[in-house]
């Protein structure tokens, strides 16, 4: 940073700690994930209506709610305007990615604004482009991306943007592991064993609070929502899961949802 190399100590030991405790209470499902309002995005309750599950339009829709998982909206609430905008006969037609490569632009940015929803120009684009690219390579069904992928980084390479027309616009690690965690949650793709969770300011939060990394030289206010730390905790969280033989999914789950649920709380996240 500024020729300034950061430096990220992992506590093995540490990480070992506390997500065995998570997991432990995820599992039997104690407090905080016995809260009515610890869900995750894709329950059930926050998902379209009308919407047929098990098949592609349930996949499609998924896929478009990955552009959503970026911030700026909790993920929650991101499902359920997208779910709103699914539910209106009008707007429907845009999570048909056969129909949406053909869709106006002004048409997308108006059902987004509808619902409530920002980002429009950038989310509008890539919906557009990605659905091209599902329909020229995939036959419009994000499911078959999986088809032949033994492992996540097969998976990164089909999906992650190049910048050159490969992959899908919008789509990095952190996407690549938020769409797998998805279709394989909602038992839509066959298992991969290994995938890093998606690491947000969730996760974020989660390790670094409890210290299972640390930044020994770093300044007191100083950003460390870096593509370094991102890197050293998708390692970190891929190897406690292959070390504990922990399924990803229920990692994820058991860090974001704790997160999700407690972190604004603390009196030090709280804005007034």
């Amino acid at each position: 940073l500024d020729g300034k190399l950061l430096e990220i100590v992992v506590d093995y030991e540490k990480t070992d700690q506390v997500l065995d405790i998570l997991l432990r209470q995820y599992h039997s499902n104690d407090y905080p994930y016995n809260l009515e309002t610890t869900r995750v995005p894709h329950h059930p309750d926050h998902m379209p209506e009308h919407m047929p599950r098990g098949g592609k339009e349930h996949a499609s829709f998924l896929w478009n709610a990955c552009y959503y998982m970026r911030g700026g909206i909790k993920s929650v609430e991101a499902f359920k305007r997208l779910s709103k905008m699914y539910d209106n006969p009008d707007t429907r037609y845009l999570f048909d990615l056969s129909k949406a490569q053909y869709a106006d632009p002004a048409a997308i940015d108006a059902g987004l604004k509808e619902s409530g929803l920002g980002f429009r120009t950038a989310v509008s684009g890539q919906w557009i482009e990605n659905a091209k690219r599902m329909m020229e390579r995939y036959e419009g069904d994000p499911r078959k991306i999986f088809k032949d992928v033994r492992d996540y980084d097969e998976a990164l390479d089909l999906i992650r943007n190049d910048g050159k027309g490969g992959g899908f616009k919008g789509f990095q690690h952190k996407m690549t592991s938020m769409i797998i965690y998805y279709l394989q949650d909602d038992k839509l793709i066959d298992e991969l064993r290994e995938f890093p969770i998606p690491v947000d300011i969730h996760v974020m939060r989660v390790s670094i609070a409890n210290e299972m990394i640390t930044f020994p030289t770093a300044d007191a206010d100083q950003d460390l929502f870096k593509p370094e730390t991102t890197a050293v905790l998708r390692d970190l969280y891929v190897d406690y899961a292959r070390r504990h033989g922990v399924s990803p999914i229920d990692l994820c789950n058991a860090v974001w949802l704790y997160s999700e649920a407690l972190c604004g709380y603390q009196p030090g996240n709280i804005t007034l």
